[in-house]
């Protein structure tokens, strides 16, 4: 990708934040459109539960109840959780993979001589540090942005290392993430739970950090065009 060398950044680059934010509210629609889909499931197995209840003698009832009990809760737990923990680490990749990509090429449309594979560190981290010493882009509008994407690391890990199961120690980063979310919960040594309002916030989070990513990008062309006005500056 390259830039006009007078007025960084190119139009693609410009185009490319706005596209990523397009993509996050794509994955919220499909989660959403999954959720409703097991809200469906749910009603139909209830009304199978009811009509079966209606054809058997009263005393059978508890036995019917058993049978649909795994039914149930496969749909009103077990598969509700799978989804919201696999579309947050699907946001979370995304956001990782979005980041790093536009790191490489503000990079490389500023000529820098320090690239993201010189920053030690890897992943989002290593972007932010990357986004701040570099085109030295600052999110300090958006502390709790910033707050929950640095916390959605510890959530990541914990459910991508330790199979959803938050640490023992109750001041770990992890454990004060959670209960600073209202729509996660989850005690220290016990499983998170992600509530359904927890993705859609997710990419919310994600989108107020682009938007402001584009701010920053803006600040920098107007320092930027500042200074070829105004060499002294």
């Amino acid at each position: 990708m390259t830039a006009d060398a007078e007025h960084p950044f190119s139009f693609s680059l410009l185009c490319e934040v706005n596209s990523i934010k397009h993509g996050l509210s794509t994955y919220v629609e499909l989660s959403h459109e999954v959720e409703n889909m097991l809200n469906e499931k749910e009603d139909q197995i209830g009304k199978q539960l009811t009509a079966t209840l209606n054809s058997v003698p009263a005393e059978e009832h508890q036995d019917v109840h058993e049978s649909y009990a795994l039914d149930f809760r496969a749909y009103q737990s077990t598969f509700r959780f799978l989804q919201r923990e696999a579309m947050f680490l699907t946001l979370y990749n995304y956001f990782e993979h979005c980041l790093n990509d536009l790191c490489d090429s503000i990079g490389e449309e500023i000529a820098s001589r320090i690239r993201l594979k010189d920053i030690q560190g890897k992943g989002v981290e290593r972007a932010l540090l990357f986004i701040k010493l570099v085109p030295e882009f600052s999110f300090t509008n958006i502390p709790s942005v910033m707050e929950v994407i640095r916390g959605a690391n510890q959530l990541r890990n914990v459910i991508v290392h330790a199979g959803t199961v938050l640490p023992e120690d109750p001041n770990h980063k992890s454990n004060q993430f959670v209960r600073s979310q209202p729509n996660v919960s989850g005690e220290p040594g016990n499983p998170v739970s992600l509530q359904e309002e927890f993705v859609s916030g997710f990419a919310a989070s994600l989108a107020q950090f682009f938007i402001e990513f584009e701010t920053e990008m803006q600040r920098y062309m107007d320092r930027t065009w500042r200074c070829e006005s105004d060499p002294k500056l």
